[in-house]
């Protein structure tokens, strides 16, 4: 099976819930070398477009020691897929998220240390 069929069905198995986005994401690295020759955006069979060629990182630490708690990567294609269940009572801004995403944007797009909790979260467009 070609790498684009496998990633197209890593793909449809996060956005019918069979799999999560985490266990997508490290399926699609598990692709490793293979992914270098398939074009950056594969197609699902319901057509939805998937970018596979950039990846938000999440890392969250402790605020006073550094030590990792979280470190993960998330495809943008699937996060762009994410940011649409939102509900609008969470009060975050998706539509500005995906046009940041459109337009291109690279490097740490979140920084924030939270002390009651000690807690420091980044995210960032690789």
């Amino acid at each position: 099976m070609p790498a684009s069929e496998e990633r197209a069905m890593i793909l449809r198995m996060v956005e019918e819930g069979k799999i999560s986005a985490e266990e997508g994401s490290r399926l699609l690295a598990a692709l490793g070398d293979e992914a270098q020759t398939v074009p950056p955006r594969s197609h699902t069979a319901a057509g939805t477009s998937f970018d596979t060629s950039t990846a938000l990182r999440i890392r969250v630490s402790d605020a006073v020691t550094g030590k990792s708690k979280v470190n993960v990567n998330i495809p943008v294609g699937l996060v762009r897929l994410g940011l649409r269940f939102i509900p609008q009572s969470a009060n975050i801004d998706a539509e500005k998220i995906m046009h940041a995403l459109d337009t291109g944007l690279k490097g740490r797009i979140v920084d924030v240390v939270a002390e009651d909790e000690g807690t420091h979260v980044e995210i960032y467009v690789e």
